[in-house]
């Protein structure tokens, strides 16, 4: 049975309470009902966190966790700042009326010091919260492709579908296959798991059209810790989070490509299930095609049902191709605050804030 409103209690988490709660069994009041312990390793291994830096958030009525969230830090090369990145957002729906979203997100709005906060591919729940909180919400398009799919048949129009089908898959099979043929013989890849000196110049070399530009620090946290793994099965998995971080099909892939011994683009994919997403996409106009080609021979390996890309030149570029079967148009929420000068021209990668996971 529910408790009255008055039960209700929030804490507030360290970095030095979650490395105590991992490594030495410390029983704080954190959980896996609170954090998935490998995104609670991921964040006490970030480059900026200090050990007093409040990393999550809870509520509890009486034994029940009734509600948090959790961040992480990070530093902007351009623009110049310090972020509070928020990762995950639940509150118990018995308690709607108590409002612990909004107080959980509160307290960590009120335990950034001075950091400014953002949200990526939030809620839109999540988004309401931010807007009291005084940030700016912003939609970004994104693009989900249909590679494959099975065609059920409820009204005239999905029979006429169905009747063409094998039409079209004998389009995108050719049309992948011209493709990776025009693929060049020069171009040689490297897959890896880490962005070295050279990778980073490269970087910062064509990103002024991003609208921010991480640290390589930052860049390696986030390829070093992930905030789920991969698993084999779902069978017999002990109990997870809210926000899971054990997941079939999950893994990244960081790829350098190269042209005559030169680099000339670098991307990262993550798959997932039954989908794979465009997280991170850097090259110049000159080798655009010849590193989308790479991009999306990689891309179709597993045979994903579904591509996610929110960069308008791949974009232009798969439309042209008719590789795929279908498009949606999509958009996912971002908020940021008044201060953080949004542009709707730059460029928002597929890993800034946390939707790397």
């Amino acid at each position: 049975m529910r408790s009255s409103i008055m039960s209700v209690k929030y804490h507030t988490h360290t970095v030095a309470d979650v490395r105590a709660w991992l490594y030495e069994g410390a029983k704080n009041g954190l959980s896996e009902h609170v954090i998935s312990k490998v995104r609670a390793n991921a964040i006490i291994h970030n480059p900026f966190v200090e050990d007093d830096m409040v990393v999550v958030i809870s509520a509890t009525d009486g034994d029940r966790v009734v509600g948090y969230t959790a961040m992480f830090p990070d530093y902007l090369v351009r623009p110049d700042v310090k972020l509070t990145c928020p990762t995950t957002l639940y509150a118990d729906p018995d308690y709607a009326d108590e409002f612990i979203g909004y107080n959980v997100t509160k307290l960590l709005h009120d335990t950034a010091h001075g950091r400014l906060v953002i949200g990526s591919d939030i809620a839109k729940e999540a988004a309401v919260i931010d807007k009291l909180l005084g940030l700016k919400v912003e939609k970004i398009n994104r693009r989900r492709y249909v590679l494959n799919r099975s065609i059920k048949i409820r009204t005239i129009r999905q029979l006429g579908s169905k009747i063409i089908e094998p039409y079209r898959r004998y389009v995108q099979k050719k049309q992948i296959k011209r493709m990776i043929c025009d693929i060049s013989d020069y171009v040689q890849v490297e897959y890896t798991n880490f962005i070295d000196a050279d990778a980073y110049r490269f970087i910062v070399d064509h990103s002024k059209n991003d609208l921010f530009l991480r640290t390589q620090e930052m860049l390696n946290w986030i390829l070093r810790y992930p905030f789920c793994v991969k698993c084999a099965s779902n069978v017999n998995l002990t109990n997870q989070n809210y926000f899971a971080s054990q997941l079939i099909g999950y893994e990244t892939q960081i790829v350098k490509v190269y042209e005559n011994k030169e680099l000339i683009g670098l991307y990262m994919l993550l798959y997932q299930g039954n989908a794979v997403s465009v997280k991170m996409i850097y090259t110049s106009d000159k080798y655009a095609n010849e590193v989308y080609n790479v991009l999306l021979r990689d891309a179709m390996h597993t045979q994903p049902d579904f591509l996610y890309s929110q960069y308008v030149s791949l974009n232009k570029y798969i439309d042209s191709c008719s590789i795929y079967l279908k498009y949606y148009n999509e958009s996912f929420i971002f908020t940021h605050p008044k201060e953080l000068n949004y542009q709707s021209d730059l460029q928002l990668q597929g890993i800034d804030g946390d939707m790397f996971v």
